[in-house]
């Protein structure tokens, strides 16, 4: 038996598809009827639950290098990120005209 986050991908692949359930089903190995029950259940049952993975921390001295045609950025982990959008946003105009 499928568990329920296949029918979750189904129920959402169904509604992506603009088909009728039974239209999108044919075929699949599953009735019309139950994936309109799925899709009933999974929306009673709320919100998903999102497993969170820790990623390692970045050392203190990293730097990432970005290179924009003959343009080099060099930007650290304590980057200031409204001056890191001015800068991409002056580099997107140059690069636009």
């Amino acid at each position: 038996m499928a568990s329920s986050e296949i029918w979750a991908k189904r129920v959402a692949a169904w509604r992506a598809s603009g088909q009728s359930a039974d239209e999108y089903a044919a075929g699949r190995g599953f009735a019309g009827s139950t994936l309109r029950w799925w899709s009933s259940h999974l929306g009673r049952r709320g919100p998903a639950l999102v497993r969170v993975v820790p990623i390692a921390e970045r050392p203190r001295d990293a730097t990432l290098e970005l290179s924009v045609g003959d343009v080099r950025v060099l930007v650290r982990a304590d980057f200031d990120r409204g001056l890191l959008a001015e800068v991409l946003d002056v580099l997107r105009e140059k690069a636009a005209s």
